[in-house]
């Protein structure tokens, strides 16, 4: 039995796609201090959509400790519409 989720609700983490990739990628190309490797992704369908992805985050200095972060990303209804980060978040 698959498991459904409720209107408004985000979807399970799955592998990223293709869309949430793009949106994570147009979101954090102004970023600089810290590399974000995507591996996962999450979604929401509002007034455009809400990804949650989740990365391997390097800050770029000597021997940083790698961690796991969470960026959460707007993608607007509209095309021309720039994807933005909402949120970040360090998760360990």
């Amino acid at each position: 039995m698959s498991e459904l989720t409720n209107p408004g609700s985000y979807t399970p983490f799955t592998c990223i796609n293709k869309e949430a990739k793009k949106a994570f990628n147009q979101a954090i190309a102004d970023l600089s201090g810290v590399g974000y490797e995507p591996f996962a992704a999450s979604s929401q369908v509002v007034a455009g959509t809400n990804y949650r992805v989740l990365c391997n985050a390097t800050v770029m200095v000597p021997n940083a400790e790698p961690y796991l972060a969470m960026i959460t990303v707007f993608q607007p209804l509209s095309e021309e519409g720039k994807a933005e980060i909402t949120n970040i978040e360090k998760l360990s």
